[in-house]
């Protein structure tokens, strides 16, 4: 099987900042003091400038100043999974500086990683926010910070970027992905997407992308079971969903249509068709009725099984953050979540389940388990015991304001910013 993040490409981000001039390459100087060797090139003006940037770690990339650099849509930010404040700082940008970046490890999940370490470098105090420009995801100081604090490879999620398309009543009825085809590969769409989606959209993408990263979903897969149960879709390029899905489902989204948003976009949509519609030979396609009406309160999304060897790998290697936070957040009562892989009864494979942390150690965790089990005999929902680190795949903390992962710290900042309202919440909680 192909490895797919076994690949070199070249990358590309960059940094805005606020001043209608940008910064200047004697205000870069301090990048020596973080380790990164700096050189000008020759002829630099006070608009147009080039500078290498060498890491013994993160590599070789080029911080580069010209005079027809401009910041980009102020849409591309209200789009972003971003806090308000963030959004109305990074509107206020006038200038941006872009980053080059080849590939040091022929990994795009550990490149993409070293690129946001250069980033977050340049933005130093006076940057706004960094954009990874292959899939258009903005990146905050704060987010940046978090990811950075450890050597874990970025997430699937962390090199796509979602855009929702709303109505005025901020109803979504367009969900898409960027960043897939940037790479080789192919982004998707969901036409109406229900609550239950939005409210897991970041969990759908994530199995939507390692099963097109993987191939098991190609551009016009007629039939795949994407949630457990009954969550069978097919995939349908979007050039012949335009060609054949009936007006009403086609006019949702074709006065927003470029050439960038159908080549190499698949709409999500219903398998197969009627069977009137078959047997008139009729080939009419819709979205996906499951992801518009009804996908379950907590689906279980399926993933590759390269998948979980990756998201396991980041997990264990967060372990230290979720023991750090814990440690921070004791006063709140949160619970904390770990899932663990326990070898079946066959002895061929694992069965990951989810069990409450009481107390957690260097290479041990104190557990019980939260779920019934399908095929580990030797053990019952209820049961508590102490497991080792390296059986940890996924880690949540349950917050009033959302949840804390392996692959998103944003609830942990709005606990920190708002202690008395969460003291509320979790009394509140309590009382119910």
């Amino acid at each position: 099987m192909a490895l797919w993040w076994k690949k070199k490409l070249p990358l590309f981000g960059s940094v805005l900042f606020r001043g209608e001039l940008p910064p200047q390459p004697d205000e870069f100087l301090f990048l020596e003091g973080l380790g990164i060797n700096v050189k000008v090139h020759p002829g630099a003006s006070r608009t147009s400038w080039k500078m290498d940037l060498v890491h013994p770690e993160w590599g070789s990339a080029n911080l580069i100043c010209e005079d027809d650099l401009k910041p980009p849509p102020k849409e591309i930010f209200r789009f972003s999974f971003i806090p308000k404040a963030d959004i109305e700082a990074a509107e206020s940008g006038k200038s941006i500086l872009m980053l080059e970046m080849n590939s040091r490890y022929e990994h795009l999940l550990r490149d993409r990683k070293m690129m946001l370490r250069f980033l977050r470098a340049v933005m130093g105090d006076d940057g706004l926010v960094a954009m990874d420009n292959l899939c258009g995801r903005v990146w905050t100081r704060e987010q940046l910070d978090d990811e950075l604090c450890h050597d874990a490879d970025l997430d699937v999620e962390d090199i796509i970027n979602l855009h929702v398309i709303a109505e005025e009543k901020n109803k979504v009825f367009w969900l898409h992905s960027h960043g897939l085809k940037e790479i080789g590969y192919f982004d998707f769409d969901i036409i109406d997407p229900c609550d239950e989606v939005m409210s897991n959209s970041w969990d759908l993408a994530r199995a939507i992308a390692f099963h097109i990263l993987e191939g098991t979903i190609q551009p016009n897969t007629p039939l795949f079971e994407l949630v457990h149960p009954r969550g069978n879709i097919q995939m349908v390029e979007m050039s012949r969903f335009l060609a054949c899905a009936e007006p009403q489902y086609k006019a949702k989204i074709q006065g927003f249509l470029d050439d960038y948003h159908i080549q190499r976009h698949s709409v999500i949509c219903e398998p197969g068709g009627t069977f009137i519609g078959r047997l008139f030979g009729r080939s009419a396609v819709r979205p996906s009725v499951f992801l518009s009406k009804s996908v379950p309160e907590n689906p279980m999304f399926s993933f590759p099984n390269a998948a979980y060897d990756l998201m396991a790998e980041r997990a264990r290697k967060t372990y230290p953050l979720l023991r750090s936070l814990r440690e921070e957040f004791t006063e709140f009562g949160f619970m904390y979540g770990v899932k663990l892989g326990i070898t079946t009864d066959d002895g061929q494979n694992k069965e990951h389940m989810w069990f409450e942390v009481h107390e957690m150690f260097d290479d041990n965790i104190d557990a019980t388990l939260l779920n019934q089990s399908y095929n580990v005999s030797g053990i019952k929902e209820g049961d508590r015991g102490r497991y080792q680190i390296d059986q940890i795949s996924d880690w949540f903390i349950m917050t009033p304001v959302g949840m804390v992962n392996p692959r998103s710290t944003a609830a942990a900042h709005m606990v920190r910013e708002n202690p008395e309202a969460i003291r509320q919440m979790m009394k509140e909680a309590e009382n119910m």
